[in-house]
């Protein structure tokens, strides 16, 4: 894939849900918060993916409009590959099989600071063996990654803990999830 103003997004998320046919809970990290003086709130496995440098070989975080801009006709990383980065980074998720990876396709997110986003979504289905195996320790330095029910969530999110939004993707997900039977 390459960079180019007609790309549809370059945002990646996942839904991690461990037990999604009884007593669901989806995996949050907790980042730094680099803008927000260390308080920043839980949120869904997200982030950029991430285009090669023709000049350097070196991967570039596509973050903002000036990088899109200077990397038209870059090689980009495939969503999954940009997934798994993100699952890495932010959430210690380590060896995570691609196959495991369902796509979800585009959906809007509206940022924290009110801005309609397109993010390419994943979810990952795991029971409680798969989840336990995980030891889920972020290389970023946030806090382990942890299970919240959707419930936790939205009361987190009336609390400013958690961000707003998420448990509704999560819901829709797992909804969309149960139709097709993939879990």
């Amino acid at each position: 894939m390459q960079l180019n103003k007609d790309t549809p997004a370059y945002k990646v998320g996942a839904v991690v849900v461990k037990n999604p046919t009884h007593a669901p809970q989806f995996l949050l990290v907790k980042p730094i918060g680099k803008k927000l003086d260390g308080n920043a709130p839980w949120v869904l496995p997200r982030g950029t993916i991430r285009a090669r440098d023709a000049a350097t070989g070196e991967w570039v975080d596509l973050r903002d409009q000036a990088t899109i801009h200077a990397m038209q006709g870059a090689e980009l990383e495939s969503y999954e590959e940009g997934i798994l980065h993100e699952l890495r980074e932010e959430a210690g998720v380590e060896h995570l099989d691609p196959a495991r990876l369902i796509p979800i396709g585009i959906r809007t997110y509206r940022n924290a600071h009110g801005k309609d986003r397109p993010v390419y979504w994943f979810a990952v289905v795991m029971d409680e063996a798969d989840a336990a195996a995980l030891n889920p320790m972020p290389e970023d330095g946030a806090a382990p990654a942890t299970w919240f029910t959707i419930e936790q969530m939205t009361a987190m999110a009336n609390r400013g803990e958690a961000r707003h939004g998420y448990a509704e993707i999560c819901k829709d997900i797992l909804e969309e999830l149960l139709r097709k039977r993939a879990c």
